[in-house]
């Protein structure tokens, strides 16, 4: 039985910070493909998820300048809670600013250990926690944690260095070649934007409730899917809903004259499937950014090119790597491109 404990509101710089750990979880970890959602304010501040939540990567936010090594400590107490409770964590996170100069032995990592504080930073850090547990759990003055487990417990923690931009969070979501796609307050809009829904979600209050496995917490709704936040950054990108089913794409209508209507309908449905089949397989996600990228930037060069003057213009070293994109399934994707490029354009 694991009981929902402790959720709270935190200040504007935590909720940034609780952003930036989501989108590390999202983009910036080497399996960050086996991540499939992201719980808010349920277990920690943000928790990831594979589909089945049989694999969880828990993430404790700690946005506040000059962490002295007590402090970092206490910073992990909920982390500490989950080590010990019956529910199964596989990687425990504590994300951070950049800590002050003296406490590590290698201080230029992004991503280490507790073996790069220095032991007497470690003394600290385990006062702090030790502290921390007794305050929060109400413990006697003479009650300590377990050592070898509080020794196994730290030996477990990743410690991230956060970065100081935004945008850089929201640019490692789209996987172009070049950097200047958009200027820097397109992606802290769009940063803000999740940061956002991420608020509402905490405003969900399910103090209290005990739950008897991971995957029962799914049914508070408190939670943002991954795919959603892509969707998102490329509906943004774009200037339109790629996934919006309503009417016919204008630039489309030449592919579909003569034809009845619901067999246009079917085949708009099919283009849709195959464009969400493939963002969302992991093994074309990265031609699909990649065909994108080179769509907008022959759109930018002409907004008035024809559809299958683009199509033919498109390399087929990039068509074939998109087994899931048939040739009609690239014609509307780059009508409903054009589309946006044009409205974009038009404002």
């Amino acid at each position: 039985m694991y009981l929902i404990k402790n959720t709270e509101q935190n200040n504007q710089i935590a909720s940034e910070y609780e952003t930036k750990s989501l989108l590390y979880l999202l983009s910036m970890r080497k399996d960050s493909e086996v991540i499939d959602s992201f719980l808010i304010d349920c277990f920690n501040d943000v928790s990831g998820c594979n589909e089945e939540v049989d694999k969880i990567w828990d993430i404790q936010s700690k946005g506040v300048k000059s962490l002295r090594p007590k402090t970092i400590g206490s910073s992990l107490f909920t982390l500490y809670k989950n080590f010990k409770s019956s529910i199964q964590f596989d990687f425990y996170i504590l994300f951070l600013p950049k800590i002050k100069e003296g406490y590590l032995k290698n201080e230029t990592l992004k991503v280490y250990k507790i073996d790069n504080f220095l032991p007497k930073m470690i003394d600290k850090i385990k006062l702090g926690l030790n502290e921390e547990y007794k305050r929060r759990e109400k413990l006697e003055d003479d009650v300590y944690p377990n050592e070898e487990e509080l020794d196994e417990f730290l030996s477990n923690i990743e410690f991230v260095v956060a970065e100081e931009s935004k945008e850089k969070y929201i640019k490692n979501i789209i996987k172009f070649k070049k950097e200047k796609v958009k200027n820097k307050e397109f992606f802290n809009v769009i940063f803000d934007e999740i940061q956002n829904k991420q608020t509402i979600l905490k405003n969900i209050c399910i103090e209290g409730i005990q739950i008897n496995k991971a995957s029962d917490i799914l049914a508070y709704n408190k939670l943002i899917r991954k795919i959603d936040i892509e969707s998102l950054v490329i509906n943004r990108l774009v200037g339109t809903e790629i996934f919006n089913n309503e009417g016919i794409r204008p630039y489309f209508v030449s592919e579909i004259i003569g034809m009845e209507e619901e067999d246009i309908k079917d085949l708009i449905q099919e283009c849709n499937s195959q464009i969400s089949r493939t963002l969302f397989n992991k093994n074309t996600k990265q031609p699909f950014w990649v065909l994108l990228e080179y769509i907008i930037k022959l759109l930018k060069e002409n907004p008035k090119k024809k559809l299958n003057n683009i199509y033919d213009d498109i390399p087929n070293t990039i068509k074939k790597n998109l087994y899931t994109l048939d040739e009609i399934g690239i014609k509307y994707f780059i009508s409903i491109l054009k589309d946006g490029v044009i409205n974009v354009h038009n404002k």
